[in-house]
C-alpha cells in the first residue's frame, strides 16, 4: 500500500492543497481552457442571466469586468508560449472605484448554453467580491478559490468514506495535475470530476447508499453537456441480490430519466444557440457515418494512433491553452506511480469482480472512449476528416479510477502472484511528492512569469 504511515497520507493532502492554491492564484485570469466563457457564464448567473431567455440574458455589467478582459487580452498569452504576464496589473486599489462600478448593458446569451449547476460554487466568490466592491482581479480569484475549496472539501469527505482498498486509486486520480488544474478554474469540469470520484467510491462500499449514488449521478449529468451517458451501466457492477434488485431498478429508471431530460435540454439549447467550427456539419457527418460504418472504425483507429500520446499527456497534465506542461521526469514519475499502485494492490477474493462484471467494465471504458471521439467527430471535425478534433486528455479523467480498478482486478484474479513485495520507504515517497509539487509550481511560474 502507498500510505502505510498516516502522516504521509496527511502530508500528501497538504501538498495537494498547496498546489491547488498555486493553480488558483499563480495562473493569470482566462489562461485555462475556455475560462473566459466560463467566467462570463458564472458572472451572468450572479446577474440573473440563468436560462437562455432573451429577457434574462440582457442585463447590466460593471465596467471593470470588460476592462479586465481587455487587460488580459493585451498580453496575448494563449497559444503564444514565449509571451509572459506582468503582475504589475494587479497593483490596483483593493476596492473598485466609482468608474469601475459604472454599468453598461450586456448580453450573456452567448454563454447561456452551459449548464447551471457546476458554476454555483464559483458564484459565491463573485458575490462576495460584489458585496464588498473589490476590484475585478480580486473578485475573479475569489470565484476560483471558492470552487476549489468546495471541490477539495467534497473530495476529503469522499475519501474518508471510501473503502481502504480503493483509497490509493481515488487519491492517485485526484492528485493528477490536470485534475487540480481543472478544479481551480471557471469550468464545469470540477463538479463532474468530483462526481465521478464519488460514484467510484459509492459503488464499492460494503453497504451502498443508493440515495447518495443517485445524487452523484445527478450532479454528473447536470454538469456535463455530453459524453458520459454510458457510465450508467456501471450500475451492473453492483452485487445483484434479491433484496436490492428493486432498489437498483428504481435507480436505473430514475437516472435514466435524468439522462433523457438533460440530453433533451442540451439538444434544445444547441439547436437554438449552438455554433459549430468552420467545416463542421453534424448532419452531413452523421449521414457519412451511416452510409459507411467502416468510416467510424477507421476514424477511431487513426485518431488513437495519432493522438494517444497527446491524450495521455493531457490526462496527467497539459495546462493553459495546451501550451505548456510538465517536465518529462514528472510524467515518467506518475506512470511509475501508477505501475507501483497496480502491483501493490491485492484485491481479496471476496471483493473480486466476476468475469462478466470485468467484461462489462471493459466494454464501458472502451465504448465511452469511442463515444466521446465520435461525438466530437460529428460536431467538431470537418466532414470526412480522417481523425477527430477537439478531444483533450482531461475528458478521460472520470474514467481513470475505473481503469486503474480494472487493471488491479485483472491482476488479482488472473495473476495473483504478480505482487510487488517491496514498498518504497515513506520518507522517500514524501521527498518524491514534494519534488513533483515544486516542479508543477515551477512550470506555472516559468510559463507566465519567466
Amino acid at each position: 500500500m502507498f500510505f502505510r504511515k498516516q502522516w504521509l497520507e496527511m502530508y500528501t493532502f497538504i501538498l495537494l492543497f498547496l498546489v491547488g492554491l498555486a493553480f488558483v492564484f499563480l495562473v493569470p485570469p482566462f489562461q485555462k481552457p475556455d475560462e473566459k466563457s466560463h467566467f462570463m457564464r458564472t458572472l451572468g448567473i450572479t446577474k440573473g442571466a440563468i436560462f437562455c431567455d432573451s429577457k434574462q440574458t440582457e442585463t447590466t455589467l460593471e465596467n471593470q469586468y470588460l476592462a479586465l478582459e481587455k487587460t488580459i487580452d493585451s498580453f496575448h498569452l494563449p497559444n503564444h508560449k514565449n509571451n509572459k504576464f506582468s503582475a504589475t496589473v494587479y497593483q490596483k486599489p483593493i476596492f473598485a472605484t466609482q468608474n469601475d462600478l459604472k454599468t453598461v448593458r450586456f448580453s450573456f446569451k452567448e454563454f447561456c448554453t452551459y449548464p447551471l449547476l457546476p458554476y454555483l460554487p464559483s458564484t459565491i466568490g463573485i458575490m462576495l467580491g460584489t458585496w464588498f466592491h473589490t476590484n475585478a482581479f480580486i473578485t475573479f480569484f475569489l470565484g476560483r478559490l471558492t470552487l476549489f475549496l468546495f471541490i477539495f472539501t467534497a473530495f476529503v469527505w469522499i475519501y474518508k468514506n471510501t473503502a481502504r482498498l480503493y483509497k490509493p486509486i481515488l487519491l492517485c486520480t485526484f492528485a493528477l495535475p490536470m485534475a487540480l488544474h481543472q478544479i481551480t478554474s471557471y469550468s464545469y469540469d470540477g463538479l463532474w470530476i468530483v462526481s465521478g470520484l464519488a460514484i467510484f467510491s459509492l459503488l464499492f462500499r460494503a453497504r451502498i447508499p443508493y440515495f447518495l449514488l443517485c445524487i452523484a449521478f445527478f450532479c454528473l449529468y447536470f454538469s456535463k453537456i455530453a459524453g458520459y451517458e454510458l457510465l450508467i451501466f456501471l450500475l451492473f457492477l453492483l452485487p445483484l441480490q434479491k433484496q436490492t434488485i428493486k432498489k437498483q431498478l428504481v435507480l436505473v429508471v430514475l437516472i435514466g430519466g435524468i439522462i433523457v431530460f438533460t440530453k433533451w435540454l442540451t439538444v434544445l439549447a444547441f439547436t437554438t444557440y449552438g455554433v459549430y467550427p468552420n467545416g463542421a456539419n453534424p448532419s452531413a457527418q452523421i449521414a457519412g457515418l451511416l452510409g459507411n460504418p467502416f468510416t467510424e472504425i477507421s476514424m477511431l483507429v487513426t485518431t488513437t494512433a495519432h493522438r494517444f500520446s497527446f491524450y495521455a499527456q493531457g490526462l496527467i497534465g497539459m495546462f493553459g491553452w495546451l501550451d505548456y506542461g510538465l517536465d518529462l521526469p514528472v510524467y515518467a514519475g506518475y506512470c511509475l506511480a501508477f505501475g507501483i499502485l497496480i502491483l501493490t494492490t491485492s484485491v481479496p477474493r471476496a471483493k473480486l469482480l466476476s468475469p462478466v462484471q470485468l467484461g462489462i467494465l471493459t466494454v464501458i471504458l472502451i465504448s465511452s472512449y469511442a463515444y466521446i471521439l465520435t461525438l466530437f467527430y460529428i460536431v467538431w471535425a470537418k466532414v470526412g476528416a480522417p481523425v477527430t478534433d477537439g478531444v483533450q486528455g482531461r475528458y478521460f479523467l472520470i474514467f481513470f479510477p475505473f481503469f486503474l480498478l480494472l487493471l488491479a482486478q485483472l491482476k488479482s484474479r488472473y495473476f495473483p502472484k504478480l505482487n510487488l513485495r517491496f514498498s518504497p520507504p515513506p520518507i522517500l515517497l514524501a521527498i518524491l511528492f514534494t519534488a513533483i509539487a515544486l516542479s508543477i509550481i515551477h512550470s506555472i511560474l516559468s510559463r507566465y512569469f519567466g
